[in-house]
């Protein structure tokens, strides 16, 4: 076990590095070549390979991960709002693997009866609707029509209370799709075992019908569904990008919009920040990097 954890740990730095490599490297290309082409390619990389040895020191030597192009150093922006992104993803994560876990039970426990068909109903809806256009309705009707829930995220200052409520609708929308795979997952891997001999042997030890799925059946649903946690957790970090942006959430995901994006008049055009872009892409390579391994474990 400690000789495969030591593997994993050394693939985990070699794949992260490789990632930060390769971005730092196509960062500096599209930049390069976007104005002057007539500059020999090779050129053009022995030109970024200095730098890049430059920005491993400063960060191996000095832990300097440069600054933005308002001088302001990005590892201390990424240490305030990293936070933001990871709390909607924690919560999120919570959310899509308890809820899909009860609801794949229901769902197969009352099989072709009508929970089982509000389920399928409620998981078609998530699994067919995009994430932006989804969030989008919910800002629009449940937020600013109904008013029923802040139409974006609240300012710190506000009440605990609305503050909580700000997390309802982006992780709803962040872990619907994963939602909807872990039910489907679930909910098929527990019918087949009511359909096996393994029901049969609990039976005839006399446990009844909720007894063998809360105390064995559950039990191999969730080994079933642990190799859908990384893809499902991907998804997330993924959707949750656009649903930060339009839920106004001062997380990562606007952060390297605006670090890539400017605007100008009624449009915007590609202005890389390359320091603050690495960073935020080093981020999310060792979030999703991080979930397979301790899953895999």
């Amino acid at each position: 076990m400690v000789r495969y954890i030591a593997i994993r740990v050394l693939l985990f730095i070699v794949t992260l590095f490789l990632i930060m490599t390769l971005t730092y490297f196509a960062l500096h290309i599209v930049i390069a070549r976007r104005f002057v082409t007539d500059t020999p390619f090779l050129t053009d990389l022995a030109r970024i390979w200095e730098r890049y040895r430059d920005y491993l020191q400063g960060i191996f030597t000095e832990f300097d991960w440069g600054t933005d192009r308002y001088r302001r150093d990005v590892w201390d922006l990424l240490s305030r709002r990293m936070w933001r992104t990871l709390r909607l993803n924690i919560v999120a994560f919570f959310y899509y693997t308890v809820f899909g876990l009860l609801l794949g039970t229901i769902a197969a426990v009352w099989a072709k009866r009508w929970p089982d068909k509000v389920i399928s109903v409620f998981v078609l809806i998530l699994s067919s609707l995009p994430a932006y256009l989804l969030m989008m309705i919910l800002v629009v009707v449940i937020g600013y029509r109904l008013d029923i829930l802040p139409p974006q995220m609240p300012y710190p200052t506000r009440p605990l209370s609305i503050r909580l409520q700000g997390f309802i609708l982006p992780v709803f929308v962040m872990g619907g799709l994963p939602l909807a795979n872990i039910t489907r997952l679930i909910r098929g891997e527990i019918r087949d075992l009511f359909h096996s001999n393994y029901l049969l042997l609990l039976r005839a030890k006399g446990l009844n019908r909720r007894q063998t799925v809360t105390r064995h059946m559950l039990k191999d649903a969730i080994v079933s569904m642990m190799p859908e946690l990384p893809s499902a957790m991907i998804y997330a970090l993924v959707s949750g990008f656009i649903v930060e942006i339009i839920y106004n959430v001062q997380g990562t995901s606007s952060w390297l919009f605006n670090s890539m994006f400017q605007p100008f008049l009624d449009a915007y055009y590609v202005n890389i920040d390359i320091e603050p872009t690495m960073l935020i892409v080093i981020f999310y390579a060792a979030l999703a990097l991080g979930v397979g391994f301790l899953i895999d474990i």
